[in-house]
C-alpha cells in the first residue's frame, strides 16, 4: 500500500514538474515567436524609413515547439531615390532556427526571381532566375546584428527579359561567406563553370574562351562595418580590397595571386600579384585576340623571363591598376569599362 502510495505520489510530483517545463517553454517560445516578428518589422521599418519600397503578402510564423519558422510570400524590395534603379522580386524566403539555438537561421528561397537594374549609362537588365535556388545560413550576435552570412546555389541561369543582356549566362555553383561584419568583414566566394554572354568582355572571350572554369576569391573589405545601404554607400567611397588568395582557371589562363585595391574617383587603383603556370600560352593567346600585338608579346616573354618565380617554379609578376586600366611595367594591358 505505502509503496502504491510513494510511486502515485512521484508520479504526481513529474506531471507537475513537466507541466512547469512545458508553460516555461511555452511562453519562452511565445516571446521568441513575437521578439523575431518585432526585429522583423523594426528592420521594414528602418529600411523604408531610409527610403526603400518594400511589399510582401505577409509574416508566417511557427513551428512550435521544436523551431521558429518563417516565411515570407511575393516579395518585393525596390531602391530609394537617388540611387542607381533596381528592383527585386522574389517567390518564398523561408528562415527556420531551432528553438534553443534562436541566433542560428537556416534560411531557402524556393521559386523564381525577378531582377531590374539601371546602369550609369543608361543600360537597364531585366533578368529572370527560373529557377532561383539560393540557401544559406545566418548567424546573430547577442544583439540581435549579423555576424556571419553564408549563401550556396547549385546552379544560377538569368535570362535577359528586355534590354541589356547579363554579363554572365549561367554559373554551375557558387559558394558566398561574409564572416567578422561589424569589424572588417571578410569575404569568401567559390564558383565554377561561369558560361559569358557573348557581349561580356568580348576581346577577353576571343583569348581565353567563353567559359571560366572556377574562380575563388578570399578577401577583406576594410572598413565596411555593417552591411546596411549607408555603410556600403561610405565603404565604397573610399573603401579597400585586400586578397590574400584567388585563383582563376579561364582557358589557357591558370591563375592565382592576390591583391590589394583602393576605389579611386573613376574606378578602383592598386596592385595585382599574379603567379601563372604558363605565360607564353596566354599572351600567345592574347595576341591571336589582337588585345597585345607581337611585338609587345615578344617584350613581355623577355619580362616574364627575367620575372621572379616563386619555390614551384611558377613565375610571378605584379601588375598596377590604374582606375580602371590594368598595367605591367608601364605598358597597358587591358581596360575594364563600367
Amino acid at each position: 500500500m505505502s509503496y502504491t502510495f510513494s510511486s502515485l505520489k512521484t508520479f504526481k510530483g513529474l506531471t507537475l514538474c513537466l507541466a512547469i517545463f512545458i508553460a516555461l517553454f511555452s511562453g519562452y517560445w511565445a516571446l521568441g515567436r513575437a521578439s523575431f516578428a518585432k526585429a522583423f518589422m523594426q528592420t521594414v521599418s528602418n529600411a523604408e524609413n531610409a527610403g526603400y519600397l518594400i511589399r510582401h503578402k505577409g509574416l508566417g510564423l511557427d513551428g512550435f515547439p521544436l523551431t521558429f519558422d518563417a516565411r515570407l510570400d511575393q516579395i518585393s524590395l525596390m531602391a530609394k531615390p537617388g540611387q542607381p534603379a533596381w528592383s527585386l522580386r522574389a517567390d518564398t524566403l523561408r528562415f527556420t532556427a531551432l528553438s534553443l539555438r534562436p541566433h542560428i537561421w537556416k534560411l531557402e528561397h524556393m521559386g523564381d526571381a525577378r531582377l531590374d537594374m539601371r546602369g550609369p549609362s543608361g543600360q537597364r537588365w531585366l533578368l529572370d532566375v527560373n529557377p532561383f535556388l539560393i540557401d544559406g545560413k545566418a548567424r546573430l550576435s547577442l544583439t540581435g546584428a549579423l555576424k556571419t552570412l553564408s549563401l550556396h546555389s547549385p546552379r544560377l541561369r538569368p535570362q535577359a527579359v528586355i534590354g541589356t543582356p547579363p554579363p554572365v549566362n549561367a554559373i554551375g555553383k557558387l559558394n558566398l561567406e561574409l564572416t567578422d561584419i561589424g569589424e572588417h568583414a571578410r569575404l569568401n566566394m567559390t564558383s565554377q563553370d561561369i558560361f559569358l554572354y557573348p557581349q561580356s568582355w568580348p576581346s577577353l572571350q576571343k583569348a581565353l574562351g567563353p567559359h571560366i572554369e572556377k574562380l575563388e576569391i578570399t578577401a577583406e573589405a576594410r572598413g565596411l562595418t555593417a552591411l546596411d545601404s549607408l555603410a556600403w554607400q561610405e565603404w565604397h567611397k573610399a573603401g579597400t580590397l585586400t586578397s590574400e588568395n584567388w585563383q582563376l582557371h579561364w582557358g589557357p589562363a591558370k591563375l592565382h595571386g592576390s591583391f590589394e585595391m583602393r576605389r579611386a574617383l573613376r574606378g578602383w587603383s592598386g596592385s595585382l600579384r599574379i603567379a601563372m603556370t604558363d605565360p607564353k600560352q596566354v599572351m600567345l593567346a592574347l595576341e591571336r585576340a589582337q588585345i597585345i600585338s607581337p611585338s609587345q608579346r615578344q617584350q613581355f616573354g623577355l619580362l616574364f623571363m627575367v620575372a621572379p618565380k616563386n619555390g614551384k617554379g611558377i613565375t610571378e609578376i605584379t601588375l598596377d591598376i590604374d582606375q580602371g586600366t590594368l598595367l605591367y611595367q608601364g605598358l597597358v594591358i587591358y581596360r575594364f569599362r563600367t
